[in-house]
């Protein structure tokens, strides 16, 4: 069976300097009941039952044998990190002076057990970066909280490990991460300041300088000339245009009476008129139509160019002459 058997012959006989007294008749036997029964789990590989047995039964007996098999089942349950200090707990337990060598024997065995489980447990370096110096950084794996700030070196169980870094007025971070036995992982997790006072404002564009919304008074002078040029000629073109048909009704061919070429002067001063009113229309309108573009691109430069658009002063001129009329300028 286990070396604890031979043990409980000369319990009674020794003090083991973990217990206040030495069990009872009663408490051996329930102790090797319930060592018995961890057995039969354990064959089974029931290790969370067998460790049940196995704790219950090392409470009552304190000793080196029912240690190592607590230590043992928690290697088989892959918490290495309980099995490594329960095999140093019995490696480093005191000898008394008439305690069977079995126990001698269990020490050794747990001695070697915590090496071998030293060597399989993963370690965590863990560094944390983006804080503020004198932050009071807080580090939880799996929800608990680790004593010691970074940079941090802890081992850790094979398997995932949920990682969480904060500190007052920064953010939190939080990575899942997975342990292969035996690994050293190094991590870096940057945290952020979010309080106002350490996070500078984002510089925004400086203000469009305000729009000119006037218009220019060339508008309503030109397409007012343009307007009146209309009518006038309008009205002169067709008061010429009835001089002239009563002229060629009283006229024979070209042989005309004199009332009838008075008539046909005047006919022929009315489609002056109507002409000279049609140009201005033209030359009105082209002064409307400037206005309304000199506006809208003075607007434009002074939101790209406000000292350009100073500078700048559209200048337009009209010209009349016996065979012709327009405008001229600058723009």
């Amino acid at each position: 069976m286990r070396l604890w058997l031979c043990s409980l012959i000369s319990f009674a006989l020794l003090c083991t300097g973990t217990v206040s007294a030495a069990p009872t008749d009663a408490e051996k036997k329930q102790a090797r009941a319930l060592m018995d029964e961890g057995d039969a789990l354990a064959a089974k590989k029931e290790y969370s039952r067998a460790l049940e047995k196995y704790l219950a039964g090392d409470a009552i007996m304190r000793v080196p044998t029912t240690g190592l098999e607590v230590a043992r089942t928690l290697e088989r349950l892959g918490r290495l990190l309980e099995a490594k200090e329960r095999a140093q707990a019995v490696a480093s337990s005191t000898r008394t002076g008439d305690e069977p060598e079995v126990f001698e024997k269990a020490r050794s065995s747990a001695r070697e057990l915590a090496e071998k489980l030293d060597a399989r447990i993963p370690t965590l370096e863990l560094e944390v970066k983006g804080a503020r110096p004198g932050a009071a950084i807080e580090v939880r794996i799996d929800g608990k909280r680790m004593e010691s700030e970074p940079p941090l070196k802890k081992q850790l169980d094979p398997g995932q490990h949920e990682l969480s870094v904060s500190a007052p007025q920064h953010t939190t971070s939080v990575k899942s991460l997975t342990f292969a036995e035996g690994a050293m992982q190094k991590v870096e997790i940057e945290i952020r300041p979010t309080d106002a006072a350490s996070v500078p404002p984002p510089k925004s564009p400086p203000p469009d300088p305000p729009a000119d919304t006037k218009t220019s008074p060339l508008v309503y002078a030109g397409f007012g000339v343009a307007a009146a040029g209309v009518v006038v000629g309008s009205v002169a073109g067709v008061v010429s245009l009835q001089k002239t048909s009563k002229a060629k009704e009283d006229c024979d061919g070209d042989d005309c009476p004199q009332s009838s070429k008075d008539e046909i002067d005047s006919a022929k001063t009315f489609a002056t008129i109507s002409n000279v009113g049609f140009a201005f229309a033209i030359v009105g309108g082209a002064v409307g139509v400037y206005g309304l573009l000199s506006s809208s691109n003075a607007r434009g430069d002074a939101k790209r160019h406000p000292v350009r658009a100073k500078s700048r002063a559209p200048s337009l001129d009209a010209a009349v002459g016996p065979r012709f009329i327009g405008v001229f300028g600058t723009f």
